[in-house]
């Protein structure tokens, strides 16, 4: 049975067409009305069926198959990315915990010299000279020469050569380090010979 009316076949094709498909020969009468075929050899409704199926096939499952690969291959660079980002994290983190231990460093460099400078300073070297020559008198020291003196920043290094009896230069040291000046003295140039 074939319709003229095509627009009568559209609305009825569309209205049945998961009935049409249940049978292969009221199928193949239709798609030969609309593309006026003679669909009666077996071997053209065979060829005709197997584009229909491969049509199927690459709509529902090849075209799924290669969006499932493009799928995988994104998350993989995705996974690459994941990786290269931990690494920086990991580089950043071990940075950052170097730069704090510096600035701990710093901060503990800079408390102990606010430490220091809660002690008086000197108003001029003379001064100084004057406060070391009272003490070495009291001390029963001999004051022999001074070695060399450079200004480090805001501080002097002086090196000087006493000669005395150790009881007197060790009590001349601890009553040095327990007035409220800033004096210190560094034991790679404290040589005492004590005679």
């Amino acid at each position: 049975m074939i319709y003229k009316n095509r627009s009568f076949i559209s609305l009825y094709f569309k209205k049945n067409f998961y009935k049409s498909l249940l049978s292969n020969e009221l199928f193949f009468r239709r798609i030969g009305g609309f593309m006026d075929l003679d669909l009666k050899n077996k071997n053209l409704k065979i060829i005709i069926l197997i584009f229909l199926y491969l049509l199927v096939f690459y709509f529902l499952i090849f075209k799924n198959i290669l969006r499932l690969s493009e799928i995988k291959e994104l998350v993989e660079q995705e996974d690459i990315k994941i990786g290269k980002l931990n690494y920086e994290k990991n580089v950043v983190i071990k940075a950052l915990d170097i730069k704090r231990k510096d600035f701990e460093k710093d901060r503990e460099k800079i408390e102990n010299q606010e430490e220091k400078s809660d002690k008086d300073k000197f108003d001029n070297i003379p001064s100084l000279f004057n406060y070391v020559e009272e003490k070495i008198s009291k001390n029963n020291i001999i004051f022999q020469s001074f070695a060399r003196s450079r200004k480090d920043g805001d501080r002097l290094k002086v090196a000087m050569v006493l000669n005395g009896s150790e009881g007197n230069i060790k009590n001349f040291f601890r009553e040095i380090e327990n007035e409220n000046y800033d004096i210190n003295f560094s034991s790679s140039y404290l040589k005492n010979q004590c005679r």
